[in-house]
């Protein structure tokens, strides 16, 4: 066969190509995991956010005017990812 014949004759660059082909896909892994992280990250500061404005609204008295800027910033929080969680889920 020429295929055989052919990779016998250039077996170094056949492995020079199979090496850069594998550090790619790695490389292709950890963006993809480092873009995955980053979203956790901002979820979590999201829902860090939206429990102290929540925080804010049960335990405070606040005026009318800064009430209504965290109600419509608790909304906004909760469209971006923040969820309620009132209790220790197991």
């Amino acid at each position: 066969m020429d295929l055989e014949r052919a990779i016998r004759n250039n077996l170094t660059y056949y492995k020079k190509i199979n090496v850069e082909l594998k550090s790619k896909k790695a490389r292709t892994g950890l963006t993809h995991m480092r873009r995955n992280f980053l979203q956790k990250e901002r979820v979590a500061d999201y829902q860090r956010e939206y429990d102290r404005v929540r925080g804010m609204l049960d335990h405070s008295l606040t005026n009318h005017m800064t009430r209504d800027l965290l109600i419509e910033r608790k909304k906004t929080l909760e469209k971006l990812g923040a969820k309620i969680i009132d209790q220790i889920i197991n």
